[in-house]
C-alpha cells in the first residue's frame, strides 16, 4: 500500500532528508493540475460532465456554448499575463509561480550529480501561461516548450516536441570554460492558449483576447466555435480521451510523459492534480510499475487522503502526505519545501 505520513506545515526532517536525497539522484519532474492556478483560474469541476451529458443527448450547440464559456472565462487572466496589467490576485498567483521556478533553478544549479543533466520538468494540464510569465523573470533559466525559436524571416515558431529536452551550455569565450545552464521543460498535456492551430501543425501566438471578448459578447453559434478553435486545448468533457489518442500532438505529449516515468530513478511531485483525469492516472499507474519511480502527492484536503490510499493501493512507491488541517499544503508551502531542500533548513 501507499505511505501516508503526516507532517506539519513547517516540515519533517526523515521526509526532506529523502526527498533532498532524491533530488540529488534522480531526474526531477512535476505533474500540475488546476489546483496549481487556483483560484484565479476556475477549476473544471462538473464541466466535464456537463457537456458530456449535453452530447449524448444530441444537444452539440449547447455543449458548445458551455465549451466555449469556459474557455472564455481565461481571458482575464491571460490579458494581465500577456500585458503590463495588475490585479492583486493574477499577482499574488504570479508570485507563487515565480518563487517555484526560482526554488527549482537553485536546486538544478546545487545539484552535485554530475551524471544528470540540469533539468526539471513539469507536466500539466493547465492552458494557462503562469509558468511561461513568471519564466521572463529567470534569464539564466532555460524554458524548454517545445517551440522551436530559431530565427526565420517569417517570425513563426513551430511546436516541435523534439525540441523538448534540449540542453543549453554556455562557453567563456576567453577561458574556454563550458557550464550548462538551468532548464525547465514545459509539457502541457491537454494543449496551451499559446497554441494556434495550423495546416502543418501548431504555432505560438499569443491569444487575442479582445477577440475572445467581443465573440462571447455575441455568444452565436459561429461566434462559440470560433471561440474554440481560437486555441489547441483539449476541452473539457469526458470524450476528450478520443482528442487525445487520436490527434498526433497530444499522443505525442502523452507518450512523453510515460517514457518519462519510466526512466530509472524519477521523482514526481503531484501537486494541485485531482486524479480524476482517468487517461493520464491510468499511464501514471503502469508506470509506477518502475520500482525505481517515486511518487509524492501532497493533499490539499484531508478528504483526499482516503481516496487516493485507496486509487494507489498495492503501491510502494507512493507517498502520500496527509495535512494536519484543509488548505494547509498549499502553493506557499511547496515552495517552502523546495527551498528547504537547497537551504538544509528543516
Amino acid at each position: 500500500m501507499a505511505e501516508i505520513i503526516q507532517i506539519s506545515a513547517d516540515k519533517n526532517s526523515d521526509f526532506v532528508e529523502k526527498l533532498r536525497n532524491a533530488v540529488q539522484s534522480a531526474r526531477l519532474n512535476f505533474l500540475f493540475g488546476a489546483g496549481a492556478s487556483a483560484p484565479t483560474i476556475a477549476v473544471v469541476g462538473d464541466v466535464e460532465i456537463l457537456i458530456d451529458k449535453l452530447v449524448g443527448e444530441g444537444k452539440s450547440k449547447e455543449a458548445a456554448k458551455l465549451a466555449a464559456d469556459f474557455l472564455a472565462g481565461f481571458v482575464g487572466v491571460t490579458k494581465e499575463l500577456q500585458s503590463a496589467i495588475k490585479s492583486p490576485d493574477i499577482s499574488a498567483n504570479l508570485e507563487l509561480y515565480r518563487g517555484f521556478l526560482q526554488a527549482v533553478e537553485r536546486i538544478l544549479v546545487a545539484r552535485q550529480n554530475t551524471l544528470l543533466l540540469r533539468q526539471a520538468t513539469v507536466f500539466t494540464t493547465n492552458y494557462d501561461l503562469y509558468v511561461e510569465r513568471a519564466s521572463d523573470f529567470f534569464p539564466n533559466l532555460i524554458l524548454n516548450d517545445g517551440f522551436d525559436r530559431r530565427p526565420n524571416l517569417a517570425g513563426i515558431h513551430m511546436l516541435r516536441p523534439e525540441r523538448l529536452f534540449d540542453s543549453t551550455f554556455h562557453t567563456g569565450r576567453r577561458y574556454e570554460y563550458r557550464a550548462e545552464l538551468p532548464s525547465l521543460n514545459l509539457i502541457k498535456l491537454h494543449g496551451s492558449l499559446s497554441w494556434a492551430a495550423t495546416e502543418n501543425g501548431y504555432r505560438f501566438q499569443a491569444w487575442n483576447t479582445a477577440s475572445i471578448e467581443a465573440l462571447a459578447l455575441i455568444g452565436g453559434d459561429e461566434e462559440n466555435q470560433s471561440i474554440l478553435n481560437s486555441a489547441g486545448v483539449v476541452l473539457p468533457n469526458v470524450t476528450k480521451h478520443q482528442k487525445t489518442t487520436l490527434e498526433e500532438i497530444y499522443y505525442e505529449q502523452l507518450r512523453v510523459f510515460s517514457n518519462e516515468l519510466d526512466v530509472e530513478n524519477c521523482l514526481l511531485i503531484a501537486f494541485g492534480f485531482s486524479f480524476s483525469d482517468r487517461h493520464l492516472t491510468e499511464i501514471l499507474k503502469r508506470s509506477l510499475r518502475n520500482p525505481t519511480l517515486w511518487l509524492v502527492v501532497p493533499c490539499f484536503l484531508r478528504a483526499e487522503v482516503e481516496k487516493l490510499d485507496e486509487l494507489f493501493n498495492g503501491f510502494h512507491n507512493v507517498t502520500i502526505i496527509e495535512p494536519e488541517s484543509d488548505a494547509e499544503f498549499d502553493f506557499s508551502w511547496l515552495n517552502g519545501l523546495l527551498s528547504s531542500i537547497v537551504d538544509g533548513s528543516i
